[in-house]
């Protein structure tokens, strides 16, 4: 009896050892996927490659798509300017001082009167010879030096008279310098005449230039007289064809 139950026990292990063996071949085939072959893999890809490029568009067509995508922005841009506009005004603007600009007072110029009378006094005859003589004998006169003044370069060049007993120059030795003598002086109708010729006579009001001959004299204003006040003498000394020897800026 104990043989029997031994080979019956042997025989009941066989068969639950094959039961779990074909158990685990049945999984594994279905746990296993099936591997697709390498032509089907291929065909699968070309068409993948194919559907992405697209046939190229034409050019009326890209045209209406540029066109739509601008459309699209400035619609996107109003948009947003709307609303930034609507929340510029819902928010309250706050009032900055408003500084007050400096009023520059510009200083106001008179109008400059133009001088008409510029011109040489004409002399007649003799007086005309005599006259253009002493132009060049000014021309000629030497200049009077006081004595040895040359040696001291801090001093001007004036005239004193040398006042030493045994002076060269008082002298007037060779090589030393001329004293003022007779024959330097002018005749007596052209002392004290402008190189144009005329009698400079100072003049401050218009008043002044009733005591003036238009032929002989001429007018100087004076350096105290102002704008308003020197345009007047002008103007007066054009009328009566007065000579005006000291012009400023923009008046000739």
């Amino acid at each position: 009896m104990a043989e029997e139950k031994e080979s019956h026990a042997h025989k009941g292990s066989a068969k639950t050892e094959g039961k779990k063996e074909a158990s685990k071949a049945e999984a594994h085939k279905h746990a296993e996927p099936a591997e697709p072959a390498p032509a089907e893999e291929k065909k699968e890809e070309h068409v993948h490659k194919h559907e992405e490029k697209a046939a190229p568009k034409k050019p009326a067509e890209k045209k209406k798509a540029k066109k739509a995508v601008k459309a699209g922005e400035e619609s996107v841009e109003e948009e947003s300017s709307e609303g930034v506009a609507a929340e510029a005004e819902a928010e309250p603007k706050e009032k900055k001082p408003v500084k007050k600009e400096k009023k520059v007072k510009v200083p106001f110029k008179p109008p400059v009167e133009k001088i008409v009378e510029v011109h040489a006094r004409k002399f007649e005859g003799k007086d005309a010879e005599t006259f253009a003589e002493v132009n060049l004998a000014k021309k000629k006169k030497p200049r009077f030096i006081g004595p040895e003044l040359w040696k001291k370069p801090q001093l001007k060049e004036r005239w004193r008279t040398p006042r030493g007993i045994d002076s060269k120059q008082l002298e007037g030795k060779r090589g030393k310098p001329l004293m003022p003598s007779i024959g330097y002086k002018k005749p007596e109708e052209f002392r004290g005449l402008t190189p144009a010729g005329y009698v400079p006579i100072l003049v401050k009001t218009t008043e002044d230039l009733a005591k003036l001959k238009p032929k002989q004299d001429g007018a100087i204003i004076a350096a105290s007289v102002g704008r308003k006040k020197r345009n007047e003498i002008i103007k007066a000394a054009n009328a009566k064809k007065i000579v005006v020897l000291n012009p400023r800026r923009g008046e000739v």
